[in-house]
C-alpha cells in the first residue's frame, strides 16, 4: 500500500516549480492531493479568507499542509512599488499561508499533520529580489518561528547536521500539539527540494 494512502494534503502553488514537484512527490507516494493556484485545478486566490476558508472546510480532513504560492513584482525597487503592488504581494506570499494555516489549524491537529512553508534565502539577506519580497519572505520564517513557540517547541534544524537538505535549505522546525511545522529557505526552484521536502511528509 502506498505510504500517504487515505491522507489528504493540500499545495498552495502547485501549478509550478517547487509546488508542482511536492505535489507530484505526495501524489506518487499515494495522497489525495489538492493542487492549489491561481489557474487550478483548484482555482484560488490564496490571500482571500473567505474563499480559503470555504475550501478548507469541504475537505472531510487534512494530514498535509504545503505553502508554496509565491510571486514578485517587475517593478521592485523601493520608488518603484505602490501601495497596491506592495499590499498584493504580501498577501499572496505571507497572508496567503497565515489563512491556510490558521484556517486549517483544528484539521490539521486532529490529524496530527505536517505543515510546509515555502521561505526564500531572500529573507535572510540582501539581493535583488526586491524589499517587498525579502520582507514577505523574512516574515513567512517569523510565521513559523512565532507559531513554534506558540505550540511549545522550537528546533533549528529538523535533520541531522550534514544532511544536504540541512545544510543547503536552512529549515526552522516545531513539533507541538500534533503539528509538523517547517519553513523552507528555498534558494534553486530548479533543485530537487521539492521531491526532498515531500519526502519528510512520506
Amino acid at each position: 500500500m502506498p505510504e500517504l494512502a487515505g491522507k489528504t494534503a493540500v499545495v498552495t502553488g502547485a501549478s509550478s516549480g517547487i509546488g508542482a514537484a511536492i505535489a507530484d512527490r505526495l501524489e506518487a507516494a499515494g495522497a489525495d492531493v489538492q493542487r492549489v493556484s491561481r489557474r487550478g485545478p483548484v482555482a484560488l486566490d490564496v490571500s482571500d479568507r473567505a474563499a480559503v476558508t470555504a475550501f478548507l472546510e469541504r475537505l472531510d480532513r487534512l494530514d498535509i499542509l504545503v505553502c508554496a504560492a509565491g510571486d514578485n513584482l517587475p517593478a521592485r525597487r523601493l520608488e518603484q512599488l505602490t501601495g497596491e503592488a506592495w499590499d498584493r504581494l504580501l498577501g499572496v506570499n505571507l497572508t496567503g499561508a497565515f489563512n491556510f494555516v490558521q484556517v486549517g489549524l483544528q484539521k490539521l491537529r486532529k490529524a496530527h499533520g505536517d505543515v510546509l512553508l515555502v521561505a526564500s534565502i531572500s529573507g535572510q539577506w540582501p539581493d535583488l529580489s526586491g524589499p517587498a519580497y525579502q520582507a514577505s519572505k523574512a516574515a513567512v520564517l517569523g510565521l513559523t518561528r512565532g507559531a513554534a513557540m506558540t505550540y511549545g517547541a522550537y528546533q533549528q534544524p529538523p535533520f541531522p547536521e550534514g544532511t544536504p537538505i540541512a545544510d543547503a535549505h536552512g529549515l526552522w522546525y516545531s513539533v507541538g500539539n500534533g503539528i509538523v511545522l517547517f519553513a523552507n529557505n528555498s534558494w534553486n526552484p530548479m533543485s530537487n527540494i521539492g521531491g526532498q521536502l515531500a519526502g519528510r511528509c512520506v
